[in-house]
C-alpha cells in the first residue's frame, strides 16, 4: 500500500488544555466569588465578634490556598509549549532534508549504441517522499499553532485571579481594622470596601445570557420554597427560548443574587452542549 495515504496530521492539544483550564478556573472563581461576597455581607453592617472574625480570616486563607493550587496546575500546563520545541525543531529539520533530497526519477546516458537507462526510481517512492514532506510540514504548522494558542491561554490564566486577590487584600485590611477596633464606624467600613464594587443586598431582574454554545438563555433568581425559616434561600435557573428550565444552580443563602447568576453562567459554558 503506498505511503501516500498518510493521514493529515491533526492535534487537539490546545483544545484539551483550554477545556482543562476552563473547568479548573470556573470552579475556583465561582467558589472564591461566592465566599468573598459572603464575607463582605458579614462585614458591611458591623464588625463581627472575634470568633467570627477568626473564622472569616480562615475562609480568606482557604480561598488563597485554592487559588495557589490552581496557579500550580497552570504552571504545569505552562511547560507544554516548551516541550513542543523539540518536535517542532525536529520537524523543521526533516522538512529541510526532504525538500533538498535529490531523488531523480531516472538516470542514464544519451541514446545510442552504448547509451540507455541505468537506474530508475519507482514513482511510488517519489510519491512517498512527497507525502512525507507534506505531512511533516503540516505537523510543524499544527504544533506551532498549538504552541501559540497554549501560550495565550496561560497568559490569560496568569491574571485571571487578580480581581479576586485585590478583593481579598481589601478584606484582609478590614478584618485587621475590625480586630483593632470592634466599634469601627459604618463610614470607615464603607471607605475600605468602596473599591470592591459589590452591589448592595436586594433582588435582581431576570437577565439574558449568550453561552459559548451560541444559545441565549434567560437567567432568573427565584426563592427556594424548601428553604428553612432561618433565612431566605435562592436558586438561579436558566431557561431556553421555550421557557423550559435547562439548568439549576445550587440553593444558596448568599444575599447578593448576582453571585448566583455569575455561577450559573460558568456552569452554562461548562455543562451545556
Amino acid at each position: 500500500m503506498p505511503h501516500g495515504l498518510l493521514k493529515e496530521f491533526k492535534s487537539n492539544l490546545s483544545g484539551i488544555v483550554a477545556m482543562a483550564l476552563g473547568r479548573l478556573e470556573a470552579y475556583a472563581i465561582a467558589y472564591a466569588t461566592r465566599k468573598v461576597n459572603e464575607i463582605i455581607d458579614e462585614l458591611r453592617d458591623k464588625c463581627p465578634p472575634p470568633p467570627v472574625l477568626n473564622q472569616l480570616s480562615k475562609t480568606v486563607n482557604n480561598i488563597r490556598k485554592i487559588m495557589n493550587k490552581v496557579d500550580s496546575r497552570i504552571d504545569k500546563f505552562a511547560q507544554i509549549p516548551k516541550k513542543l520545541d523539540k518536535p517542532i525543531k525536529g520537524g523543521k529539520a526533516a522538512v529541510q532534508i526532504l525538500s533538498h533530497l535529490p531523488v531523480p526519477s531516472a538516470l542514464g546516458t544519451p541514446p545510442g549504441p552504448a547509451g540507455g537507462l541505468i537506474i530508475a526510481v519507482k514513482t511510488g517512492k517519489i510519491q512517498t517522499l512527497s507525502s512525507l514532506l507534506v505531512w511533516t510540514r503540516k505537523m510543524v504548522e499544527v504544533l506551532e499553532d498549538d504552541q501559540k494558542a497554549i501560550k495565550a491561554l496561560i497568559a490569560d490564566s496568569n491574571t485571571i485571579f487578580n480581581p479576586i486577590k485585590q478583593r481579598l487584600d481589601i478584606i484582609d485590611k478590614l478584618l485587621q481594622r475590625c480586630a483593632e477596633n470592634p466599634d469601627l464606624s459604618a463610614d470607615d467600613r464603607d471607605k475600605i470596601l468602596e473599591g470592591l464594587n459589590v452591589p448592595r443586598k436586594g433582588n435582581i431582574e431576570p437577565t439574558s445570557y449568550t453561552g459559548q454554545n451560541g444559545r441565549v438563555y434567560n437567567i432568573e433568581v427565584i426563592q427556594d420554597v424548601n428553604a428553612p425559616a432561618i433565612a431566605p434561600r435562592r436558586i438561579a435557573i436558566a431557561k431556553d427560548f421555550r421557557g423550559i428550565v435547562v439548568l439549576r444552580g445550587e440553593p444558596s443563602f448568599a444575599s447578593d443574587p448576582q453571585v448566583l447568576i455569575d455561577e450559573l453562567k460558568l456552569r452554562i459554558d461548562n455543562q451545556l452542549p
